[in-house]
């Protein structure tokens, strides 16, 4: 396997239990869902794009995970993958499926 490969393996696995599993402790979150990018040009070969989707039980328990463990879970991204790594947040308040 290259070397690029291996690593970009590496990180994932990296990032599936120390990042998000870590998350899953927090009270409130009952779920992650981690959805990973497909490479659509050579460049993004060597990058890998993950999404997660936190299932929270109330919106009190994000707001307390904002206030109390956001920033440290950052920096601690930070610290664990240099820049690797980037974070960006979206809020959702509902979710319909459709069939």
């Amino acid at each position: 396997m290259p070397m690029a490969l291996l690593k970009k393996a590496e990180y994932e696995d990296q990032f599936y239990d120390d990042k998000v599993k870590s998350m899953l402790v927090f009270p409130g979150f009952q779920k992650a869902e981690v959805g990973k990018e497909k490479a659509v040009n050579h460049h993004e070969l060597f990058q890998t794009k993950l999404t997660v989707r936190y299932t929270l039980g109330n919106e009190q328990d994000l707001e307390k995970y904002f206030n109390n463990h956001a920033k440290k879970m950052r920096e601690d991204g930070i610290r664990r993958f240099g820049n690797q790594f980037s974070a960006t947040r979206r809020v959702f308040t509902e979710s319909v499926l459709v069939e």
